[in-house]
């Protein structure tokens, strides 16, 4: 690890663990900054770029994608796209993996159904995004959110590092702020307690910048950030989330960290 992003990590997750502590003295809620650096601490480091290209390969592939939602914990174990297996154990960890690239609609008689499941607010038209990123995943709903980035004509890829991922997720952390964070939470835990056809679902997962830009004092513009807003109960119906489920006993925590490219996507968050 070089020395400045060691520096910068001890220095955050000094201030997580503050925030951590404060908060179980408290009794109170602890905060997502407190929760999503304790989920990047807890994992192993080596497995950020390696989750990085396998997830770059099956973007591509989509054969290969049916395996991994299939069974997700099991294919990350066993697959050989990767230098390394990607162990994520089940008493620690839950996997929810998205296959954004299936049809959103079913056919039932000779008639097709919408069943429209997630919706992509995009960058500015001019922007990319960087695939790694942070979010909320509860029961019904989830979001997840990816910071923008230039796009350059001879833009070299550059390989991915265990430093380079992890400064990724660390400054998306301090570009949104604990305050910011806290109040997403909020707000989709707020939703997630919705009917399936509740109006303030439907314009959420219509348009889900505007909606946190309507509900909250949040303001996520599309020069900073894709953002990625899914409604489960609609995706079960297509086959297009599989959760790798953890220990019977365990709580999942709702916050937690991600890689989106555009026809698939990981989460990954701690169970406790």
């Amino acid at each position: 690890m070089s020395k400045r992003l060691r520096w910068l990590a001890v220095a955050l997750l000094f201030v997580g663990a503050v925030i951590v502590l404060s908060f179980a003295v408290n009794g109170q809620e602890t905060s997502v900054v407190g929760e999503i650096l304790e989920t990047v601490v807890s994992m192993d480091g080596i497995h950020f770029p390696l989750i990085g290209d396998l997830m770059e390969a099956l973007n591509q592939d989509p054969e290969i994608k049916a395996e991994l939602m299939f069974s997700p914990r099991e294919y990350l174990a066993t697959q050989t796209l990767v230098s390394s297996p990607i162990i994520l154990e089940n008493d620690a960890f839950q996997v929810t993996v998205f296959d954004l690239g299936k049809e959103s609609e079913i056919i039932e008689g000779e008639e097709a159904v919408d069943t429209h499941w997630f919706t992509i607010a995009e960058p500015l038209e001019h922007l990319g995004y960087k695939t790694k990123g942070i979010g909320f995943l509860y029961e019904h709903i989830g979001m997840f959110i990816q910071e923008t980035k230039e796009i350059f004509d001879d833009e070299v890829t550059i390989e991915r590092t265990v430093d380079g991922e992890m400064i990724t997720y660390l400054e998306t952390i301090t570009g949104l702020t604990d305050e910011v964070l806290d109040e997403l939470r909020v707000a989709i835990r707020d939703l997630n307690g919705l009917g399936l056809d509740d109006t303030e679902r439907f314009d959420f997962l219509s348009n889900p910048r505007q909606y946190i830009y309507d509900k909250t004092s949040i303001t996520l513009p599309a020069a900073s950030y894709r953002i990625i807003a899914i409604d489960f109960d609609r995706a079960a119906e297509l086959e297009v989330v599989t959760r790798g489920e953890t220990r019977p006993g365990l709580v999942v925590v709702p916050e937690g960290i991600g890689e989106f490219f555009d026809n698939v996507g990981i989460f990954i968050q701690q169970a406790k």
